[in-house]
């Protein structure tokens, strides 16, 4: 029978699974955090939630809670690939120092371009996180492609 490389017993498997908690958690705490925005703000963009929260009316453009909206979508279109691509390349046994690299640079990279949009403000260090990102997902559609197609 074939190692199962996706069971907790797999200390690589564990960390992609640890990492992955944490982005999940952290998207969470991102929706959270539109919701308190909208809440505190009286920024809705349904009748309903007017009707509900009080407001004078439907608001698309508050200044706070689109950046906060606009930090969530980088996210998730950061985090899905990364979940992916990150369960999948588990497949490949990867070495254990390979992977905590791989999910330290990118958590590094998610969690500082979050501290660069909400709290800094500024760039060019919101750019160099998100590129962070951006290059440990190619890393890892490069390594599992090469892993297929020419192991």
């Amino acid at each position: 029978m074939a190692p199962s490389f996706f069971n907790l017993d797999n200390d690589v498997f564990k960390t992609v699974a640890l990492t992955t908690g944490l982005l999940g958690a952290k998207l969470i705490l991102n929706s959270e955090m539109t919701v308190l925005n909208r809440i505190q703000r009286k920024v809705f963009s349904t009748p309903e939630d007017i009707d509900a929260f009080g407001g004078t009316g439907v608001i698309t453009n508050d200044p706070v809670v689109e950046r906060i909206r606009r930090m969530h979508l980088n996210d998730i279109e950061a985090f899905v690939p990364f979940c992916m691509l990150s369960n999948m390349y588990v497949a490949t046994d990867p070495s254990l120092k390979e992977i905590r690299w791989i999910c330290g640079l990118f958590l590094a990279a998610r969690f500082g371009h979050t501290l660069s949009y909400i709290a800094l403000k500024n760039q060019p260090w919101r750019f160099y996180t998100f590129l962070g990102g951006c290059a440990v997902n190619g890393y890892l559609a490069t390594r599992l492609l090469f892993a297929l197609f020419v192991r």
